[in-house]
């Protein structure tokens, strides 16, 4: 076969080639967009703990999240606090609680405070205490929900606080749910597991750098296949 035969086959191969090229960088962009979906816990080294937000949720002040804004103006926020002592959940220690969040509002001007419930539950094997309170605010009925989550290793009790206006409460509130139900302890020896780590940037780079491998490698065998060639004789 002459040479310049052999043209439209260096052509075809060369196209193969970047048709796989544009696919690999496909995969990649795919994988970091992944990523960075999935990478989105709130994690605090210092206390050693972490929880993942809720989805759409922005951070806005110091361990705070806030929900989309609605047509009101109004939006949920679900903000983290360490309170650096053991808070009591027992039951005189709930009633004491409960009495200064009630106090604590009152303070405040507000109308119609009161305590709407309370239960105790487990976030991460650890015994937590929620209480919810509602009271009148200048423009709309407002629920605040607090989760006291007390740390026995850490002698340190973690705090949530959930706020929305009461016409929306519910739903704000299954999602904070969630986002409190992955709280998580990160020293080794907690009560708690450490979830999985999510694929890291890393393991992508590694992906990438497989497949490039791959590619330049089909690159060569197609070269060598097209070199062997050009010394065989045509066939009659």
């Amino acid at each position: 076969m002459p040479y310049k035969d052999k043209w439209p086959k260096i052509i075809r191969c060369a196209a193969l080639v970047v048709k796989m090229v544009v696919m690999v960088v496909m995969l990649v962009a795919m994988l970091t967009m992944s990523i960075r979906a999935q990478d989105t816990r709130f994690t605090n080294n210092q206390y050693s703990v972490a929880f993942q937000p809720p989805a759409g949720w922005l951070p806005t002040l110091l361990v705070q999240y806030e929900g989309p804004q609605r047509q009101d103006g109004g939006h949920p926020a679900l903000s983290l606090s360490a309170d650096d002592h053991l808070i009591d959940i027992g039951e005189a220690g709930t009633n004491k609680l409960a009495d200064d969040f009630v106090a604590e509002f009152n303070e405040q001007g507000f109308e119609d405070v009161k305590i709407l419930g309370r239960r105790k539950f487990l976030v991460s094997g650890l015994d937590a205490l929620q209480m919810d309170l509602g009271f009148k605010g200048d423009e709309a009925a407002i629920e605040i929900r607090r989760v006291f989550v007390p740390v026995k290793q850490q002698n340190r009790t973690y705090i949530f606080t959930l706020s929305d206006n009461t016409g929306d409460f519910a739903e704000s509130a299954a999602a904070a749910d969630n986002a409190v139900a992955t709280f998580t302890l990160l020293q080794a020896g907690s009560a708690a597991a450490v979830p999985a780590a999510p694929v890291t940037k890393s393991r992508v780079y590694s992906l990438l750098l497989v497949l490039i491998g791959l590619a330049a490698l089909a690159v060569v065998v197609g070269a060598t296949y097209l070199l062997t060639r050009k010394g065989r004789p045509a066939a009659s």
